[in-house]
């Protein structure tokens, strides 16, 4: 028979507290990390998830990419000090009606980088300039445009809230 030698003491020994503290959680996870189906957040289709992510396979280097690239923007934005506010290229995309804005021309979204015709994010006045990564700042470009444009700026911003 077990006689805590403390008030506050519970259990006999370390491994007792253990196990009882394993035999608890146990109990409280039974059943949670069974995967259930759920939508992909980008295209909809059906993933079977334990977690809170739900991608799938197709969508995943797709939305890794995006977020590797927001957080490079905002890094580069702080490092100048320049305001910034989350966005995505699908956003900035559908905003601008998937139209290049340097050229005019349609720009497909399945296209990646380095193809002169994949679609990019192009800063009106450069960061680096004194421009800030808000949505008022970026339009969609081809990549071949946007990389013709360089680090040159200044046309008018357009009038978006």
């Amino acid at each position: 028979m077990f006689e805590p030698s403390k008030s506050d003491q519970t259990f006999c020994s370390i491994k007792c507290c253990y196990a009882s503290r394993k035999g608890i959680r146990s109990q409280w996870l039974v059943g949670m990390w069974d995967p259930r189906p759920v939508p992909c957040a980008e295209c909809g289709a059906e993933v079977l998830t334990r977690g809170t992510v739900v991608v799938c396979s197709a969508c995943k280097p797709k939305r890794e990419r995006e977020q590797w690239q927001r957080k490079n923007r905002r890094r580069r934005a702080a490092k100048r000090g320049a305001p910034s506010e989350p966005y995505s290229l699908t956003e900035i995309a559908a905003r601008d009606g998937y139209r290049c804005q340097l050229c005019r021309r349609k720009v497909n979204m399945s296209l990646k980088v380095p193809n002169r015709m994949a679609p990019t994010i192009d800063h009106v006045i450069p960061i680096f300039r004194g421009g800030d990564d808000t949505r008022a700042n970026v339009q969609l470009a081809h990549f071949g445009c946007n990389s013709a444009k360089r680090d040159r700026g200044g046309q008018q911003l357009a009038l978006i809230g």
